[in-house]
């Protein structure tokens, strides 16, 4: 595996922060058993929970820090055991219930595991008879099927399953002779195990082959075909022992094909109606049912798995049962539409939470209250109490009503919303109305456009304290003056200290002083001088 060394690209989705880490590895335990790319391959991972980290060794004697939960990186010393890395190192992804897994596509010349390279079981048989058969076979008939059984690798290289991408890309790789790990505490280089298990499956996995190679002079693509299971991938020798996932299986959704070579190409769809069980493929605006047979076949580029559990679905059977029952109930419950889209889709839904629709104070937010009904549903008792005693969490809602904390906050922040644009507008209007202001304070356009989004509500928080920082330079002598080229706006004195008493900050930069603030002391002390001297004679 390889270790995260440098963030190269960060983007947003939404509230979400996604980040793109680049792998640098040299040839180890991995390269050697599936041949993988030696050049710095690029792996990303988005995760359905809190964090991705790597975990170095520490110097023994040093306990480890368990940080969150997901995909553990860590390295193991033969001598301590395992150790963790400092929360510098970690990345937070926020996609929920899905993983995007990079792995690295092995080509024919590239060294593959014993059962890769030969298609045979390690095991040979002890006797000349076919495996599977009661009475041996003669020996030319068990020849011919061990020729037609190996003709394939030959003519077409070995065969690669996803298991042997996955076992590649999970595998250890040991740190010793130029490859040793830099410790951070005793800053020496010391022999380590470097490895990655999960702690947390996500419901959707997303397994991207690379099929692109790029070199320094041109690019290739790499067509070899990868065998995939269309049911029952399982994750389980690739898990940590504190993993809390207890469906550990994956059947196929979906897969991604490209067609073409490096430079061009088309991309087409195979996907499943999970109503029916039947495959489609997408091209363009064309949809064609196909068989199962052509989709195992395709030369995938992108996989799509999804959980399975029969589980699951017999407890949604049941739920659909209590709920035909219609038996009479003096109560009825509210439960969150985004939880019951997941009890209907994932099989690991979680505890209930309402709180998609519950203000901090167990009441339904004033601006959610106008279209609360396509946030809730409505369930009978008994298919609650089922609910609740087989996922529990909650909180139980049997009444909808508007928070009056919430309404009276809202209010309170609509008026202080006014009364600073007013106030802005007035000040404004006299400052553009003077011919010749005496002073100009300069503020940050950065910070303004945030105040500005504030009062006119487009945003909920208020924004910090001003922030001149970005616009201002100090010259040698300590004083402060506007920087060449800065993003800022000009206001009036009085709209300074308007601001400034609400939101405090700084510093003060002005680009106009008066008069009398521009004279030198000791200039005007001499001027007063010689006009003293000049009265006297």
């Amino acid at each position: 595996m390889a270790a995260f060394r440098r963030p190269v690209d960060c983007w947003k989705a939404g509230s979400d922060s996604v980040t793109k880490w680049q792998l640098e590895r040299r040839p180890g335990l991995e390269e050697r058993a599936m041949g993988a790319f030696p050049e710095s391959p690029l792996c990303t991972m988005v995760p359905a929970s809190p964090t991705c980290y790597q975990e170095p060794e520490l110097c023994p004697g040093d306990r480890p820090v368990r940080l969150g939960p997901l995909c553990r990186w860590g390295t193991r010393d033969s001598g301590s055991g395992e150790v963790i890395l400092p929360r510098t190192h970690s990345c937070w992804l926020g996609v929920p219930g899905f993983w995007l897994l990079t792995l690295a596509h092995p080509t024919h010349q590239d060294r593959l595991p014993l059962r890769a390279q030969t298609g045979l079981s390690p095991k040979a048989p002890e006797s000349d008879s076919c495996p599977g058969l009661a009475a041996p076979l003669p020996l030319p008939l068990c020849l011919c099927r061990f020729v037609v059984s190996c003709t394939p690798s030959w003519f077409w290289g070995p065969v690669v399953t996803l298991e042997d991408c996955l076992a590649a890309f999970f595998a250890a790789d040991e740190l010793k002779g130029d490859n040793m790990y830099s410790c951070e505490r005793c800053k020496k280089l010391r022999n380590g195990v470097k490895y990655c298990k999960v702690l947390q499956l996500p419901e959707i996995l997303c397994i991207h082959l690379k099929r692109f190679r790029h070199e320094v002079m041109y690019s290739f693509k790499i067509s070899s075909h990868v065998s995939f299971p269309l049911e029952g991938l399982d994750l389980r020798p690739f898990l940590a022992k504190e993993c809390t996932s207890q469906i550990t299986t994956y059947d196929l959704l979906s897969v991604i094909c490209h067609h073409g070579t490096a430079g061009s190409g088309h991309y087409i769809a195979y996907c499943q109606n999970v109503i029916n069980g039947q495959w489609y493929e997408f091209d363009d605006q064309y949809v064609t049912e196909v068989h199962e047979t052509l989709v195992q076949n395709a030369e995938a580029y992108v996989l799509f798995y999804r959980k399975s559990s029969e589980e699951a679905v017999r407890e949604r059977q049941q739920v659909v049962s209590l709920a035909a029952m219609r038996e009479p109930s003096l109560l009825r419950f509210y439960v969150s539409r985004e939880w019951l889209n997941k009890f209907n889709t994932f099989a690991e839904p979680g505890p209930i939470t309402n709180h998609t629709f519950l203000c901090s104070h167990g009441g339904i937010p004033p601006n959610k209250y106008h279209y609360i009904d396509d946030l809730v549903v409505i369930l009978p008792q008994n298919v609650w109490e089922h609910l609740y005693n087989r996922f529990g969490g909650g909180p139980a809602v049997n009444h909808l009503y508007v928070c009056s904390i919430c309404q009276v906050e809202i209010e309170a922040l609509a008026k202080r919303r006014r009364i600073e644009i007013d106030t802005f507008i007035k000040l404004n209007k006299a400052f553009q109305a003077e011919e010749s202001p005496s002073v100009i304070y300069c503020i940050s356009m950065q910070w303004f456009r945030e105040w500005e989004a504030f009062v006119k509500g487009k945003d909920n928080e208020p924004p910090g304290p001003i922030d001149n920082s970005r616009i201002a330079q100090v010259k040698g002598s300590g004083h402060i003056q506007l920087k060449q080229g800065a993003d800022y706006g000009q206001i009036s004195e009085e709209t300074w200290v308007y601001l400034l008493s609400l939101y405090g900050g700084g510093p003060e930069i002005a680009i106009r002083q008066s008069v009398a603030q521009l004279q030198d002391p000791e200039s005007l002390h001499g001027e007063q001088k010689i006009e003293a001297e000049t009265r006297a004679v």
